[in-house]
């Protein structure tokens, strides 16, 4: 994967549950994340966010509040 030509990142969330959305939360590499829930929406933001920075292409990064 890592000598693709195509641009990709690898996002892995915690569990995340149908719930109000927090808005705040981190993306990075080897976060200590918790098991904690986050919202589905909270979850589907952080794609997004993570799809447009560069700072994540080909890169496995972790979500967390």
């Amino acid at each position: 994967m890592r000598e693709s030509d195509v641009d990709w990142v690898i996002v892995r969330p915690p569990l995340f549950r149908e719930r109000f959305p927090r808005g705040s939360l981190r993306i990075g590499e080897d976060l200590d994340v918790g098991m904690g829930a986050m919202s589905a929406a909270d979850v589907a933001g952080a794609l997004l966010q993570a799809m447009e920075d560069d700072r994540f292409t080909r890169k496995a990064v972790e979500i967390g509040y």
